[in-house]
């Protein structure tokens, strides 16, 4: 317990969040795309306890990362 009040009531923190793949390794690994989409929104859900996350998706080509850099 503090002594002290607090000064103005604490937000949740704001997270950018993409998964990061190659997409040269699409065909030669079956089922990686899928499992890495699947692990990011493992790790949104996880973080969404205490944060407000912006879950962009899967990057996989110089294309999508600059498109995801443009969103806000």
């Amino acid at each position: 317990m503090s002594v002290y009040p607090a000064i103005k009531a604490s937000q949740k923190p704001r997270i950018g969040l993409y998964s990061v793949g190659l997409r040269a390794y699409w065909e030669q690994f079956f089922g990686l795309k899928e499992r890495l989409e699947e692990y990011g929104r493992f790790i949104e859900k996880r973080i969404s306890e205490w944060a407000e996350i912006y879950y962009y998706g899967l990057v996989d080509t110089a294309v999508c990362s600059i498109c995801t850099a443009t969103l806000r």
